[in-house]
């Protein structure tokens, strides 16, 4: 199968995904987006502050990042090449 075709159709089932079972978990776990978080309900202004959505997109891809550098040491520390490769530039 050529690769675009592979592509695309993985396009398609993320954007189905999102559009449709994404309203079924939110009706399975009863969202609400009229209640408010708890950023406005128990704002201190210490640990509970309301963000900026940009802020908070930026924060979520951060801890991907960081979560993808530890999976790729431990990914790298199993592999066997980097074991062979190991005795010899170490």
């Amino acid at each position: 199968m050529n690769g675009a075709i592979l592509l695309l159709v993985g396009i398609a089932c993320f954007t189905l995904a999102y559009f449709f079972y994404s309203k079924f978990i939110a009706k399975a776990i009863g969202v609400d987006p009229s209640r408010p978080t708890p950023a406005h309900t128990m704002g201190d202004g210490i640990d509970y502050v309301p963000a900026h959505p940009m802020v908070l997109y930026g924060h979520h891809f951060a801890a991907i990042a960081g979560a993808l550098l530890l999976a790729s040491r431990e990914y790298e520390e199993k592999s066997i090449i980097s074991g062979i490769l190991g005795r010899f530039f170490s």
